[in-house]
């Protein structure tokens, strides 16, 4: 049985002429030849024809079956290539890996050679240096004499050091003296300087001296104290008048505030105040702020203390006279005696009450800042 097959898409179906004019292209046979007829200037032909062969379809069917089977085999090969070519990769890694751990060698190769070619430099050094102890020690006499030499000016600076520590010392001593001295002086410029500008500056009276007692404090003037008779109305506030003074017009009638000096009486009870006595004064100035302080003994302001403390006096309660109450220093000054009519007499209290008892004394304290 055979087949046969249309190998070639070639088929002589027709013939294509393209001509011009009125004679048409003509085919005929002669002898079983074929024969045609058109004219040279005017057409193109072009020819196909059909070739058939014969084969059997055991030899195709074989054939087909070779072709699957080398196919297959491409395919095989085709996908294990990946497998193959990531193996390739890292076998050329490790080799690269393998070139790097060279390089580094043949560095660390390098490093050791140039360490060598140091440590030959140096051990040359220290031959040299073995050659020059070696003849330093021929003259070891010499060495000891310059070694005792040395001792003694090593001691000699240590004598120069120990004074100088000391000068030192004295010195800084000194420094810090003055130093504190000068801080201590600019802070009471500093605080004067304050108290000045802020007006914290104080007038007061230290009744019963002729002379202003406290810290940081001017005397202006001193005088007597001056106020009302005990029989008479009028003015309440006692006067401290300059001792000497005798400014002012003369009066010519008695329709005037009178005005006596007084004393004190009936004062044995308080401590160190002189009875029947006339009482002193004295104008105080003071650049610091102050106060007064009743009925404690103290001030009680941490910043503040005492100028000077005594005890309060004031008007007899049967007396017609209002007399203002004063804290008449317990430290008095006394430069006469006598009365003139006008008294003052220890303030007391009368009642127990406010943690008070009756029958006590009023002490007072003018504080003003340190």
């Amino acid at each position: 049985m055979a087949l046969t097959c249309k190998l070639l898409a070639l088929a002589l179906a027709f013939v294509a002429c393209t001509v011009s004019g009125e004679d048409a292209p003509s085919i005929e046979t002669n002898g079983g030849d074929m024969e045609f007829r058109l004219r040279r200037e005017d057409a193109e032909a072009t020819f196909s024809r059909e070739k058939r062969e014969t084969v059997t379809i055991f030899t195709l069917a074989s054939d087909i079956g070779t072709l699957q089977r080398q196919m297959a085999a491409v395919e095989a090969s085709v996908s294990s290539l990946p497998s193959s070519i990531d193996a390739l990769a890292t076998a050329v890694k490790a080799q690269v890996d393998s070139v790097k751990r060279i390089d580094d060698l043949v560095g660390k190769v390098s490093d050791a050679q140039a360490s060598a070619k140091t440590l030959d430099g140096q051990m040359t050094e220290v031959k040299n240096t073995l050659a020059t102890v070696s003849s330093k020690l021929s003259g070891i006499d010499g060495i000891k004499s310059d070694l005792s030499d040395v001792t003694r000016e090593v001691a000699s600076l240590g004598s120069i050091r120990s004074d100088m520590e000391k000068a030192l010392a004295t010195s800084e001593a000194k420094v810090t003296t003055q130093v504190n001295a000068a801080v201590a002086e600019a802070k009471r410029e500093a605080e004067s300087a304050v108290n000045s500008v802020s007006g914290t500056e104080t007038f007061y009276v230290n009744w019963n001296r002729q002379s202003c007692r406290g810290s940081g404090v001017k005397t202006l003037y001193w005088g007597f104290t001056w106020g009302n008779h005990h029989d008479h109305s009028g003015g309440a506030n006692p006067l401290c008048i300059k001792y000497g003074a005798n400014v002012g017009g003369t009066s010519y009638t008695d329709s005037v505030d009178q005005l006596y000096y007084i004393g004190t009486d009936h004062c044995g009870s308080p401590p160190n105040v002189d009875c029947n006595r006339p009482t002193a004064c004295a104008m105080c100035h003071v650049q610091k702020p102050c106060y007064m302080e009743l009925g404690t003994g103290q001030c009680s302001h941490e910043d503040y203390e005492t100028q000077y403390d005594g005890h309060m006096f004031g008007g007899h309660h049967s007396h017609k006279a209002n007399t203002e109450r004063i804290c008449l220093d317990r430290a008095g000054q006394y430069s006469s005696s006598g009365q003139s009519g006008a008294y003052i007499y220890p303030s007391a209290t009368q009642n127990d009450f406010g943690g008070r008892t009756g029958d006590r004394l009023i002490t007072c304290n003018w504080c003003c800042k340190k």
